[in-house]
């Protein structure tokens, strides 16, 4: 997957991360989620060539990294927050106020070595299975449950290093 989340409410801390100018994550320059970045930025260079706010790519991609650092991001989400009814305290610290899941397994690497696949079927099974995504409109969702990954592709783990965090509601895991 893009980014380190799988799931409905850590998808939202994620992105407050991302567009935070305080948070830990921007002064770190992103880092672990360079993949998700390149695909957020070319996004936003394409809707801002589309709508005609810069005349290049690199003029585009310019602002919108702009709008990041300075807050103008982060202060656009909390517009779009409150105008659909969310409470102003709530918007100051949004992931204080997400639903939280009431269990987390973590799933640790069993040797040493490397993350050699991450298997986006098996992904999307189990995000399935924990209600994160539904199967049909009628089928309920848990905006709590996702999947927290800690390593991607290619990085390096050591026996009982944590890899994912599994959070649910649900008693059996």
């Amino acid at each position: 997957p893009l980014g380190r989340v799988v799931g409905n409410a850590l998808e939202v801390a994620q992105a407050w991360e991302i567009i935070n100018p305080g948070s830990p994550l921007q002064q770190k320059n992103w880092a672990g989620l360079e993949d998700y970045m390149e695909v957020t930025l070319e996004l936003l260079v394409h809707m801002l060539r589309l709508n005609g706010k810069s005349s290049s790519p690199e003029q585009a991609r310019a602002a919108a990294c702009r709008s990041l650092r300075s807050g103008a991001a982060l202060h656009k989400f909390q517009q779009m927050l409150l105008a659909q009814g969310a409470f102003p305290y709530a918007i100051k610290n949004l992931p204080k106020h997400l639903p939280r899941a009431s269990r987390v397994t973590l799933i640790r690497s069993r040797r040493n070595g490397y993350v050699s696949f991450v298997d986006a079927r098996l992904i999307a099974e189990g995000s399935l299975c924990l209600k994160v995504v539904r199967k049909r409109q009628e089928d309920g969702v848990d905006p709590s449950a996702g999947i927290e990954f800690f390593k991607k592709a290619g990085e390096q783990t050591r026996s009982g290093e944590a890899l994912a965090a599994v959070h649910s509601t649900l008693a059996s895991l």
